[in-house]
């Protein structure tokens, strides 16, 4: 057994973790910047890298939150979700890994670099989710529009051969797979989905969905119609992605009526009418279902702000979390495109992530990460490295009997644990979404990321890669084997920062045994990134070393044979 392996079996079986020491370096190497961009460059190996494993592993990667001892307001990214976009990609073939990184080309890069990328003196002169804007050098660069306002640091959504990075807009940039060069926002076909410009969209998940046929895309954006601040409403649109157009399919009212003029002290008064944040949802064989979340926009701050005022963070200014409001779980049928159920719970909850979601004997059973608090407040710099403070993640189930679609049970599936908070949830999509499975993955955090965890749903049990002192792993995706024999028949790829070093990393670990069968060693850093994706690619296939030494020695005692012919 390789020494990688060997390492994998022995920590692969812990299921009790407990939390280790943050690194001293954490600053400089999990908050710090990348040192540099170049095109893809062969990586040092180690272990059993799959043969068969063929594509692009892309990471969202944060390329620099600035210097975190400088004080002053805006100088700065305090929050992990506004650092500047970055993605780094490693490219697998025929056993070989090639690693590249570079910056998003967007206004946020553009005049990060043109300070010689040194927040510094840029400051913070872009808009923000979360982070405090330098009030001076975002009206100075408000009018540079040359490049995309957008920030895509969030995941990445596969359209045909195409792939945008996306932030939690309708459009994210398009970049080339091959050189990591970025091209712009994603040329869609339609203008606003087709709706007329007074309608205003505020929320789009991060996480689309993909049809079995693997062509559709299908998300759900949150649109305001302001053609009367008297009697503004919001209404949520299911739409799907079909030859680079956004076309609506299904829609249902989500808020409102609001009366801007009620605005006055700045919040609007009536808390039941706002509408709720959406970062992820279900889609089962048969339905979608979008759990419209606790964390409730103000249409005060969003749409009746004073133009001429400071400009603030979109989150931090615009969004609420409220506990006595209830969590809207909204069911629409995927073969009549209407809306034929809904229930709620009688808590507010914050949904971040799906794990999956299927029906089975006339019940529905969504399963997906939850939280009583506002998550992303958690995930400041300070905050994160501070420990969950009451912040605790449940990996839930919700039972709903479909014969009139009401919410039957609520299951934690994983009780036991250490950690307080598990996220970046994913399972075996490509083979196992919306139907009846049994594994998720996911990164444990205490504080920070320090483990990868394989849950076995029926048993409620787990086991896990990790913790190891200064490895910090991020979002595992799970890639099934060329002809699988079970649902965890394949490979579990993860981005890993090595902090002791100061290197980036992929880990590649066995599906049935989540041990480590193999890693791959970037040249420089990795720092904070939040989602990844495989995309799966078929290259020229460079032979394998075992397969040309064995082709060497054949060749060698073919010439052999054939000279003894020959002098015979």
């Amino acid at each position: 057994m390789h020494h990688l392996q060997l390492i994998g079996f022995i920590f692969g079986l812990v299921t009790i973790v407990t939390c280790w020491d943050v690194p001293d370096n954490i600053m400089d190497t999990y908050f710090g910047s990348i040192t540099s961009e170049h095109e893809y460059e062969e990586t040092e190996t180690q272990g059993s890298i799959p043969y068969w494993l063929s594509g692009y592993f892309l990471h969202q990667t944060i390329g620099s939150f600035g210097n975190q001892s400088n004080t002053a307001e805006g100088a700065k990214t305090t929050h992990t979700f506004d650092g500047i976009g970055a993605v780094s990609s490693f490219k697998f073939n025929s056993g070989k890994i090639d690693y590249s990184i570079r910056y998003y080309v967007t206004k946020p890069f553009k005049v990060f670099d043109y300070y010689s990328r040194d927040m510094d003196w840029s400051k913070v002169a872009w808009g923000t989710v979360f982070s405090a804007i330098d009030q001076d050098q975002f009206a100075k660069w408000q009018s540079f529009t040359e490049y995309p306002d957008d920030n895509p640091n969030v995941a990445f959504w596969q359209l045909g051969d195409r792939v945008e990075a996306m932030s939690e807009l309708s459009a994210g940039i398009m970049f080339d797979l091959d050189t990591l060069e970025t091209y712009g926002v994603y040329p869609f076909k339609d203008d606003n989905f087709g709706l007329p410009p007074y309608m205003v969209n505020i929320n789009n998940p991060a996480h689309p969905h993909y049809d079995e046929d693997g062509i559709t895309t299908y998300s759900a954006a949150a649109m305001y119609d302001l053609s009367n601040i008297n009697s503004v409403n919001g209404t949520r649109i299911l739409y799907k992605i079909q030859n680079d157009e956004r076309i609506p399919i299904a829609s249902f009212h989500e808020a409102g009526p609001f009366d801007l003029t009620k605005c006055s002290s700045g919040s609007y008064p009536e808390m039941d009418a706002r509408g709720g944040y959406v970062h992820s949802f279900c889609m089962t064989e048969n339905y979608f279902v979008i759990p419209i979340g606790s964390y409730l926009s103000n249409v005060c701050t969003v749409f009746g702000a004073d133009p001429s005022g400071p400009v603030g963070p979109f989150f931090r200014d615009n969004y609420e979390f409220s506990s006595s409001t209830p969590t809207r779980f909204v069911i629409i049928s995927r073969s009549t495109n209407k809306v034929v159920g809904e229930f709620s719970t009688p808590d507010g909850l914050f949904v971040s992530h799906q794990i999956n979601s299927y029906e089975e004997d006339g019940m529905m059973y969504l399963d997906m990460l939850t939280y009583r608090s506002d998550i992303y407040w958690h995930f400041y710099i300070d905050e994160l490295l501070a420990g969950p403070r009451g912040a605790e993640s449940r990996v839930e189930r919700f039972k709903i009997n479909m014969a009139d679609w009401t919410l039957e049970e609520r299951i934690d599936l994983f009780p036991s644990r250490d950690e307080d908070i598990v996220e970046f949830t994913t399972v075996n999509y490509d083979l196992y979404n919306g139907k009846p499975y049994q594994y998720a993955y996911m990164v444990g955090l205490n504080p920070i990321p320090n483990c990868l965890i394989k849950l076995d749903i029926h048993s409620k049990t787990a086991v896990y890669w990790g913790p190891f002192d200064g490895l910090i792993p991020r979002e595992p995706i799970f890639v099934p084997a060329p002809e699988p024999t079970s649902e965890d028949d394949g490979v579990i790829i993860a981005s890993v920062l090595d902090a002791n070093v100061n290197k980036g990393m992929v880990v590649i670990l066995d599906g049935k045994t989540f041990t480590e069968i193999g890693r791959a060693i970037s040249p420089e850093g990795m720092p904070f990134g939040l989602h990844s994706k495989f995309i799966p690619r078929k290259f020229e296939a460079i032979p394998n070393s075992a397969y040309q030494s064995l082709a060497s020695v054949l060749h060698c005692f073919l010439v052999v044979i054939l000279a003894f012919i020959v002098r015979s």
